[in-house]
């Protein structure tokens, strides 16, 4: 069963990875992320990013967007990863 460290593994499996150009949102590993959750290159992708390590952890049940802000309006919504 996937755990937390195998989603730490697939986060450090991309510690090289960088926009390219620099500050644009966009870039080969970028553009990967941000398909896996249906955004177009040049979104914002941080959330995109922890969506795909979580895909290639085989971790299932995370919010499929780029959002920070859509994932905790979710996670609110649903109580599904809040700890109050």
């Amino acid at each position: 069963m996937p755990n937390g460290n195998d989603l730490i593994n697939a986060a450090r499996s991309q510690l090289n990875v960088k926009e390219e150009p620099l500050n644009s949102n966009s870039g080969p590993m970028v553009n990967t992320y941000l398909d896996y959750v249906g955004s177009p290159s040049g979104s914002p992708w941080c959330m995109s990013f922890v969506y795909w390590c979580s895909c290639q952890a085989g971790i299932p049940g995370l919010p499929k967007t780029a959002s920070v802000a859509k994932f905790y309006q979710l996670d609110r919504s649903e109580e599904r990863f809040s700890r109050n």
